[in-house]
């Protein structure tokens, strides 16, 4: 699964999901020259929520089709892993 994040200003974004305990730095996004923040992970099938953490702050992926609510009042991305 590719995730992708587009912002040359920030200095450092990971992944907190579902899959790794929300563990805000165990999924590093890797910088492009044109700013844009990519991660390939191999997920196994099923359903997971997600959020981004862009240089501390926890915000949905805004290029996400799908969102559920979390209990901290916002949403959550949320992604499908095919079999």
């Amino acid at each position: 699964m590719q995730f992708a994040y587009e912002n040359a200003n920030a200095r450092e974004v990971f992944i907190a999901a579902s899959f790794n305990d929300w563990n805000p730095k165990a999924n590093p996004l890797s910088k492009a020259s044109d700013g844009r923040w990519t991660a390939e992970l191999l997920l196994k099938p099923g359903f997971y929520e997600y959020r981004l953490v862009v240089d501390g702050a926890w915000i949905e992926d805004p290029k996400s089709v799908d969102y559920v609510p979390n209990p901290f009042g916002g949403v959550n991305s949320a992604i499908t892993v095919g079999t």
